[in-house]
């Protein structure tokens, strides 16, 4: 699946890869931490989710839209990032059952690995669950 940013012809030159890609996306409307709206189309016409908290699924789409060949751990890492930047963390989101991303805020954000409700981490309708994206990043001393 492609998902589009509405993005000017001088944003899309600042973005060089999936970090600037997500904190375009992450950190254009501090609307209680939510990522900006998404298109299904490259003209953004076609609304594919209003301002939200974003999946783990959709993320890897739209990096994958953008940037071909974005593995589950490069975006892993790079959630990673944000969290540490920006404060961008997972939480569970009862309505749709999958894990999604929002800015928590750097003094808010529940902390990754064993501080996270992993009793919540089933996969839902998500391909992905907290263990499989976030625990090899564990393992190897990431978070």
């Amino acid at each position: 699946m492609t998902i589009y940013l509405k993005l000017t012809s001088e944003q899309k030159e600042t973005i060089k890869n999936i970090y600037d890609l997500l904190y375009f996306g992450f950190n254009q409307d501090i609307n209680w931490g939510k990522f900006v709206a998404t298109y299904h189309d490259p003209e953004c016409k076609l609304l594919q989710c209003h301002v939200a908290r974003r999946s783990f699924d959709d993320l890897l789409s739209m990096c994958n839209t953008y940037f071909n060949h974005t593995s589950e751990e490069d975006l892993a890492r790079c959630i990673v990032t944000l969290y540490q930047k920006l404060g961008v963390a997972p939480t569970f989101c009862p309505d749709i059952k999958m894990m999604v991303f929002r800015i928590h805020g750097k003094l808010y954000a529940p902390t990754f690995g064993s501080k996270y409700d992993h009793t919540k981490s089933e996969k839902g309708k998500s391909n992905y669950s907290y263990n499989d994206v976030f625990q090899k990043l564990e393992e190897d001393g990431t978070i």
